[in-house]
Order: C-alpha cells, then structure tokens, then sequence
C-alpha cells in the first residue's frame, strides 16, 4: 500500500487524510463532552447542597474549576 508504484501513494494519502477527518471529528467531540462537563459543574455551583457529595469530591473539583475548552 505505502509503496505500490501503480498507484503512486493514492491509496496511504487517502488513509492519512481520513485519519485527519477521524480526529478532527475526536477532538470537535472532546470539546462537546468539556463543555458539558462545565455546565454541570455550573448547575452544581449554583444550587449547593443539591446533590450529596464526599469530602473527596469537593476537594477534587474545588468551586470555580472550569475545563479549559
């Protein structure tokens, strides 16, 4: 595939661009996911004592901790 003569590389330009469409469409979804992520963190924020939380939890996410998007 990578040094067929006949096809003078279409066929690993064509599964490395795909490969670039896989992970711009990765990182488009991480980004969904962060920002979800951060208005849950906002909803809970916003009303405290809503959900029960351990000591563990709040130490982990602190009040203001945002992902970076």
């Amino acid at each position: 595939m990578w040094f067929d003569e006949a096809n003078s590389y279409r066929a690993s330009y064509g599964i490395v661009t795909a490969m670039f469409g896989v992970t711009i469409l990765g990182a488009f979804g991480f980004k969904i996911m962060l920002s979800r992520l951060n208005k849950q963190l906002a909803q809970q924020e916003a009303m405290p004592g809503a959900t029960e939380e351990t000591e563990d939890e709040r130490l982990r996410i602190s009040k203001g901790f945002r992902y970076l998007v």
